[in-house]
């Protein structure tokens, strides 16, 4: 932490530059004009790095931040500019470096810690915003504690943040009270299973839907028979690949006992003739297993679809209401019944009745 309270700013800003407890107001009219840098610290061990990365965070939360980030030894050797530099020297620096507002300074080894000097320039009229000569303790710019240093240093320079206003609370309103309905005369309406006069098109779609569904299952059954192993197809397959080994061409022989698959080694362009395949009969073979498996599971699928749309016109063919009140009758007299397993005995049958 910052070894006492931080030591007022020993150099004023210039003539032409605002004063410290104008400064918030000289901020609020050119910080979002464009954007603004901190320099790297000078100085000799890590200390001057980390209190520069800890206050270009500081500064970029408060509207000084984003342009081009350079130390300020570096700036100064590159403008040529004396040492201690002059405003106007490192005003033209922030020029090039197309920023409106520049923080530099150094840090300097103290006793057993440190002194910090910054400077805020005003790059445009080359004037000096704001600076800050403050003693800061060996701690201060430890790892755990450099942030609230530099937090600390920020506000001295540019007024501490004011506290967001609280949230007024929100005004409690009372619910309304429950105004209890009166419960509807019961008169049955209930689902019930059963045979009854239903309309034309639930049959309709009830017949459609289970025909499609059939015939879609035999294609399926049929192509999927027909392709598996040791199916017709699959037959074709291993003929055509031991006539390629009787024939009298070399180059199309495939050997139906490889543990590779027999249409890729069919399908393969023999060597300088593009467009070709090793051997066309068992490629025909193979070519026509693929369409029969592509049917198949189109089928497969179209039969899941059929018999889901089945079960839906089954159920609005067979599920209607109760018009004649009989539901309403055992609800009201609490007609129950249920069946609970007894281990390896059996099973009991229970129910019950309101008289």
């Amino acid at each position: 932490m910052i070894s006492g309270a931080l030591a007022p700013a020993t150099a004023s800003a210039a003539a032409a530059g605002p004063t410290f407890g104008a400064f918030s107001a000289y901020a609020a009219a050119h910080y979002d004009a464009a954007g603004g840098t901190v320099l790297g610290l000078e100085g000799d061990d890590d200390a001057a790095a980390a209190l520069t990365a800890a206050l270009r965070d500081q500064f970029a939360a408060r509207g000084v931040g984003g342009g081009k980030e350079m130390s300020a030894l570096e700036l100064k050797l590159t403008m040529g500019c004396d040492d201690p530099p002059a405003p106007g020297c490192m005003a033209e620096g922030g020029k090039t470096l197309g920023v409106d507002q520049m923080v530099y300074g150094k840090l300097k080894k103290s006793g057993a810690g440190y002194t910090v000097e910054l400077t805020l320039l005003d790059v445009a009229s080359g004037t000096v915003a704001q600076s800050l000569n403050a003693p800061l303790s060996a701690d201060a710019v430890a790892s755990g504690a450099v942030a609230q240093t530099a937090k600390d240093l920020v506000d001295q320079m540019l007024g501490a943040e004011a506290e967001p206003e609280p949230e007024p609370e929100p005004d409690v309103v009372a619910p309304p009270p429950v105004v209890e309905e009166p419960e509807p005369a019961d008169d049955g309406g209930g689902l019930v299973w059963g045979r009854h006069d239903a309309a034309k098109w639930k049959k309709i779609g009830l017949y459609t839907s289970a025909g499609l569904m059939v015939a879609s299952l035999g294609a399926a059954v049929a192509t999927s028979l027909m392709i598996r192993q040791n199916g017709p197809v699959y037959n074709d397959l291993i003929d055509a690949a031991n006539a390629s080994l009787d024939d009298d061409k070399s180059g199309n022989d495939i050997n139906p006992n490889t543990d590779q698959d027999l249409c890729d080694l069919a399908r393969t362009e023999p060597p300088g003739e593009m467009g070709t395949v090793t051997n066309a009969e068992v490629a025909n073979v193979c070519r026509r297993g693929d369409t029969m498996a592509t049917i198949a599971t189109a089928t497969w699928i179209g039969t899941g679809v059929f018999a889901a749309s089945t079960i839906a016109f089954t159920t609005l063919l067979f599920v209607h209401r109760d018009k004649s009140g009989n539901m309403a009758k055992l609800r009201r007299r609490g007609a129950s019944m249920g069946v609970a397993p007894m281990g390896r005995s059996g099973a009991m049958l229970s129910g019950g009745w309101r008289f």
